[in-house]
This record gives structure tokens, C-alpha cells and sequence, in this order.
């Protein structure tokens, strides 16, 4: 299971009307592993502040340069 977001990158950039940034991950929250250090609330906290829209329990199937397609990891059903 892997989440790969570049926050680095795009946190400084998220700001109204500037960038729009989603997030997906197969896990059912972001930042899944931080639940181990008591940081998941507060992350997945800063990026919903931020405006970042977030799919839970999604893969990315298909990317075309330009949109993409995702696929629920429970039910396999496909959604752009």
C-alpha cells in the first residue's frame, strides 16, 4: 500500500484559487502509518484545512495526461 504525495511541494502552494491538489490513497485515512506516532489527526487535519480534496480507499488505474480514473479498493467499481 503506498501514498505518494509531494507535501513539500505542494503545501506552500495551496492557497485559494493558486493550485488545486487531491490527494489518493489506498488507506482508509491520510497519513495512515502516523497513527503509530499520534500525528494522523493533526496531518490529516492540516491538509483538509488547506482545501486538499482527499480520496480514501482508491487506487489510480488510469491516467490519460490530463485526468484520471479510480478504482475503490473494496469493490473494484471505477469512478473519474
Amino acid at each position: 500500500m503506498t501514498t505518494t504525495i509531494i507535501w513539500g511541494s505542494a503545501r506552500g502552494k495551496v492557497a485559494p484559487g493558486c493550485l488545486d491538489v487531491t490527494l489518493v490513497t489506498p488507506a482508509d485515512r491520510v497519513s495512515a502509518w502516523t497513527i503509530n506516532t499520534l500525528e494522523q489527526h493533526a496531518i490529516q487535519k492540516r491538509v483538509l484545512d488547506f482545501g486538499i480534496v482527499v480520496h480514501v480507499n482508491r487506487n489510480i488505474i488510469e491516467f490519460d495526461g490530463s485526468g484520471v480514473v479510480l478504482e475503490c479498493t473494496y469493490t473494484e467499481r471505477h469512478r473519474p
